[in-house]
């Protein structure tokens, strides 16, 4: 059997503080090897929050000179509205796409997977068109079967190389965005609409 790391190992190991550790450990998180940490890491502790999103800790390795250890903000994040639960709501989800871009670059995007579509559901239907995409993510999140299913249903059929009506386009990418996050709420009121 192997001997539990210490404290101070396990820090620089998840690239933190030994009293981030200690403060974890109380929380929850267990201590006797750094695989356990990881995860309960990553199931218990919202990526949003942590401290610079700590590069090298996902990545093993300090970021490429000339790149941003924080991706700049979305334009967004300087807009006002009367809506400040819809406006944190759509930055947090353009973040999280941000994030799972990288993470899907390391091939670990299902530490990320979880809390990016509990964003996505988050955000208001009428605001979801204001969310920062990153088409990759959405095609991981999709999965196989539906990205064989729209590419099928690109290719054949009537209407193949017309334009999109505005409606008919915004139906699309509510439908899609529905898909990846799971909300069948919104599924079923879009194909009720289709119909």
């Amino acid at each position: 059997m192997t001997k539990a790391p210490t404290k101070a190992a396990l820090a620089e190991a998840l690239g933190i503080s030994a009293s981030m550790v200690s403060r974890l450990c109380k929380r929850g998180m267990p201590a006797d090897d750094v695989e356990g940490a990881l995860q309960w890491r990553a199931e218990n502790i919202d990526m949003v929050r942590r401290k610079g999103h700590r590069f090298d800790e996902y990545f093993g390795h300090k970021p490429p000179a000339g790149r941003a250890l924080r991706p700049r903000r979305p334009p967004l994040a300087a807009v006002k509205t009367k809506d400040p639960a819809g406006d944190a709501a759509v930055r947090a989800a353009s973040r999280l796409f941000e994030i799972s871009a990288a993470l899907l670059e390391a091939d670990k995007f299902e530490l990320i997977r979880g809390d990016l579509q509990a964003a996505m559901l988050n955000v208001p239907v009428p605001r979801r068109h204001e969310v920062l995409l990153d088409s990759d993510v959405m095609d991981e999140l999709l999965g196989e079967e539906w990205l064989s299913l729209s590419e099928g249903a690109t290719t054949k059929g009537e209407g193949r190389g017309q334009r999109m009506s505005d409606v008919e386009a915004d139906a699309m990418g509510r439908f899609w965005y529905a898909v990846a996050c799971d909300d069948d709420a919104e599924y079923a009121k879009v194909m009720s609409e289709w119909k």
